[in-house]
């Protein structure tokens, strides 16, 4: 079978998505005809849908020789590759290198934010997340991250700002409301914290993370029934939250509690 005919049986192979038909294919192909073009992306892609990261790698870097013209998208993939299979600086790399080929690659800047976010960098992620957030001003996600790099690096009054503006995009987002509920307890400010994390319930009621957290401001604000009660139902939604719970200082007002001990 020739060169052409090869191609059409594969790419015929890939549009009816019979993915061992076009992976038996795709062998032919680069063994016969190493240069061919236009196959090497599209397996690689394939295989990092399937899970299969070290033959993604292998045909990436393959078409990184066949296909340079796309080379920014080929290393865009090659660093969601390397994060797959945990090689994080690896994948921080390859990331850089995309940015490199094009610096105007959204999803290559929020990726590399978000390995420096599992690094635990804030200052780096916070870099990158601002320069996704200038390419997609309306990226609600991108704002919610930053306004959680804020929140790691102790700056709440700046996180607030991050979430409400994530907040005009996205006006029911129980999770928006909630990071600002803690951000206002963190300032010490219960009554709104409080305030936000029972908007959060009330468009998830339940999300048990609120209610954990709502617990925690009842606590800090020495309202100790309403404390249990919303302790209660964070451990009845969610029981690792009896672990938190045992270490957690901000519940220390309610730990001395019969309804606490009974609780945990």
């Amino acid at each position: 079978m020739g060169k052409e005919s090869l191609y059409r049986a594969w790419l015929e192979a890939v549009q009816e998505h019979s993915f061992s038909k076009a992976e038996k294919l795709y062998h032919q192909i680069i063994e016969l005809y190493p240069h061919c073009k236009e196959v090497n992306f599209p397996m690689g892609v394939w295989y990092k849908e399937k899970g299969l990261n070290e033959k993604a790698l292998d045909a990436l870097r393959r078409a990184l020789i066949t296909d340079p013209e796309i080379a920014a998208e080929i290393y865009y993939y090659l660093g969601n590759v390397s994060r797959n299979m945990g090689n994080l600086l690896e994948a921080i790399d390859y990331f850089e290198q995309s940015i490199k080929e094009d610096p105007n690659f959204f999803e290559a800047h929020y990726n590399l934010g978000k390995i420096y976010s599992m690094l635990k960098n804030s200052e780096k992620a916070l870099k990158e997340y601002k320069k996704a957030l200038n390419l997609n001003p309306g990226d609600v996600d991108t704002y919610v991250n930053i306004g959680v790099e804020f929140s790691n690096l102790g700056k709440s009054k700046e996180a607030i700002k991050m979430y409400e503006k994530a907040l005009e995009f996205e006006p029911q987002s129980y999770l928006i409301y909630s990071n600002l509920g803690v951000e206002y307890t963190a300032l010490g400010e219960y009554e709104k914290a409080i305030e936000f994390h029972k908007k959060a319930l009330t468009l998830n009621t339940f999300y048990g993370d609120a209610w954990y957290n709502l617990a925690c401001t009842y606590a800090l604000a020495n309202d100790v029934e309403n404390s249990l009660k919303a302790l209660e139902r964070a451990i009845k939604l969610d029981e690792d939250n009896i672990e938190y719970a045992k270490k957690d200082p901000e519940l220390d007002n309610v730990k001395h509690t019969e309804e606490y001990k009974r609780l945990i």
